[in-house]
């Protein structure tokens, strides 16, 4: 069998893989193999098709017209989940608007995002994602909203771009 030797690991990754492979009652070279099996296993998609995937998904979301709203209506009991570090029956909408709008970007489901795109026109989401650069939105969520909102490729691209550098990124002494 062959042989593979390590050399330069920089300590910090090799104390999580110790971690890990104790975590798992493995040994190191266990772990590392399971590790790069699990990844050079993983199929590599092709963007165009991942692309023609979010839009598929995109077209079967719910196209539908924005309702207004009563002012402080109390959110949906199917967004509860969502806000399970927030006293939920405090939350109204539109008064905490921002909040409500990001976290169901960021973490919901479809009937979320429905109730979101009920109450919300696209046009204000993708303003919304806008203003902010993208910020608090990971890469894979910018990519689906750029298709389902139709967001700028080349902004989106800035966005999942600054979403991959460190919050220490750039910060020297001059």
């Amino acid at each position: 069998m062959p042989t593979l030797t390590l050399k330069n690991i920089p300590a910090r990754l090799h104390a999580r893989l110790k971690t890990s492979a104790g975590r798992n009652r493995r040994s190191l070279n266990s772990e590392i193999l399971i590790r790069l099996e699990q990844d050079i296993g993983r199929p590599v998609l092709d963007p165009r098709l991942q692309a023609e995937m979010l839009r598929a998904l995109a077209e079967r979301l719910p196209g539908v017209a924005p309702r207004r709203m009563a002012r402080s209506t109390p959110l949906p009991d199917a967004l509860r989940s969502l806000f399970w570090d927030y006293p939920f029956d405090e939350l109204r909408w539109p008064a905490q608007r921002d909040f409500v709008v990001g976290r169901v970007l960021q973490s919901g489901g479809t009937a979320a995002i429905e109730w979101l795109r009920h109450a919300v026109p696209d046009v204000d989401l993708a303003e919304w994602i806008g203003q902010r650069n993208g910020r608090g939105l990971d890469a894979r969520q910018l990519r689906f909203w750029q298709i389902a909102l139709n967001l700028p490729a080349a902004d989106v691209d800035r966005w999942v771009a600054l979403t991959r550098k460190g919050p220490w990124e750039g910060r020297t002494r001059a």
